[in-house]
């Protein structure tokens, strides 16, 4: 469980009929304690990461001074303090903040609504269904933009910095750190995986074999999937290994930091950082183009499918539950890629039309 969730909810009054809490209660429940009830059973599908935001969105709902027109509105510490006005003033004080993303934006409300549908059925609170979703309506969704993708060159430029790179003062940075940042850029791109997909990678997760090397993935939900991975990836992280004087069956996670023997891993942070700090010291990440994990992974994705891939393959791969997921992770693919996808013209049907009277 994380550790940001309680280890007991045993202080919460008992329900009614088994599934929800008892409604008489319900406004005398701590804003807190039923917030962590939410996420504890109701959020358990979603990645650990969506569940840290969407606590972060839910205690700043009852923590931040919201207001509807002049008026402020009284502070939240009982979900009874909960009120559709409380709503309204949640969804304008998130789309008037200064700073936030769209996609943010979005998330903040998506919380609050996922919430009061989870206590509606609960018989937590009162508010009509009709009313929290007028006063929490999802914004437009902003025309998606492709994440940066790198090329072939610059795929060998990012990874010839971090085995080149050094300390502030200009010294070569220790091959273990040296292996290690290049194993994480490798198997990031030679692999497709997310940014905590990677922190979460143990040592036993890497398994070798005569069919070649798969990593245990975890990825979101909890789910897990094998992806194969070629020798070239496999050989940095057996490297990487080696500096560390590790096996594989070891215990611990696979990626620590420089020296660190404990076994814990990396933040997903840590590697957003390190992606961007290689690829800005190659050069790369100039004026508005920002590389991140999600552009190594659509980088895997479009490489894919340039050798052959199948949707289908892809989305295995990637771990998508749907191929329409997986579908815009194709939306790189440059002209000279859809052209060659064109079929031919069959001859018999093209026989026939010089023949006709279409105008050319």
């Amino acid at each position: 469980m994380s550790d940001y969730l309680p280890t007991s909810t045993d202080h919460l009054p008992a329900p009614a009929d088994g599934h929800g809490l008892a409604a008489p209660h319900a406004g005398d429940l701590r804003w807190a304690d039923v917030v962590a009830l939410y996420l504890t059973n109701a959020s358990r599908s979603g990645s650990e990461n969506t569940r840290r935001a969407y606590r972060r969105h839910l205690e700043a709902f009852a923590a931040v001074p919201l207001e509807v027109g002049d008026a402020a509105l009284p502070p939240i510490h009982h979900l009874g303090d909960v009120t559709a006005v409380h709503l309204m003033g949640w969804r304008a004080y998130v789309m008037g903040r200064d700073g936030l993303s769209a996609g943010s934006r979005a998330q903040a409300i998506a919380a609050l609504r996922g919430f009061m549908r989870y206590a509606g059925t609960q018989g937590w609170h009162s508010i009509p269904s009709d009313r929290w979703r007028e006063n929490l309506t999802m914004p437009p969704a902003d025309a998606e933009r492709p994440f940066s993708v790198l090329s072939d060159v610059e795929v060998v430029r990012i990874l010839e910095a971090a085995e080149s790179a050094q300390t502030p003062t200009g010294r070569p940075r220790s091959t273990e750190r040296r292996r290690r940042d290049r194993a994480i850029l490798t198997v990031m791109l030679g692999g497709g995986l997310r940014a905590a997909e990677v922190v979460g990678l143990e040592v036993r997760d890497v398994t070798a074999g005569e069919g070649g090397t798969v990593l245990a993935v975890r990825g979101k939900g909890g789910k897990s999937r094998p992806v194969p991975v070629r020798d070239e990836v496999a050989g940095s992280v057996f490297e990487y290994l080696a500096a560390t004087g590790r096996r594989l069956g070891d215990r611990g996670a696979l990626f620590t930091r420089e020296g660190d023997r404990s076994g814990k891993g990396l933040t997903t942070r840590a590697v957003g950082m390190l992606v961007s700090e290689y690829a800005q010291a190659a050069g790369i990440a100039v004026n508005e183009r920002a590389i991140s994990p999600h552009s190594t992974r659509h980088t895997y994705a479009v490489r894919a499918a340039r050798a052959g891939a199948s949707v289908e393959t892809l989305r295995r791969l990637l771990g998508h539950s749907s191929v329409a997921t997986t579908g815009k992770y194709l939306d790189h693919l440059e002209l000279a890629d859809l052209r060659d996808a064109l079929p031919p013209m069959p001859t018999a049907a093209l026989s026939g039309l010089r023949g006709s009277s279409v105008a050319p």
